[in-house]
């Protein structure tokens, strides 16, 4: 259930390297770069709240918004 969970985390990225990374160039990359940092630290912040009652379906989701952030943040090159 664990790897579940986490599996959206490095599949967005794979899913959406290509069409983040060719159309990166048409956006100011400071931007981009601040949006995923923006993205990233509310997913720290949604991390911070769980307790251990925390169910499959938000940690997927937080999962899926982690993805989502890191696809931005490393496809900027």
């Amino acid at each position: 259930m664990v790897g579940l969970a986490a599996a959206p985390v490095g599949v967005v990225p794979i899913l959406t390297a290509y069409t983040v990374g060719r159309y990166a160039h048409r956006v100011d990359l400071r931007w981009l770069a601040a949006i995923a940092f923006a993205v990233m630290g509310t997913v720290c912040l949604r991390f911070g709240s769980f307790d251990t009652q925390v169910s499959f379906a938000v940690v997927a989701l937080t999962e899926l918004m982690m993805g989502a952030g890191i696809a931005i943040f490393f496809c900027r090159c």
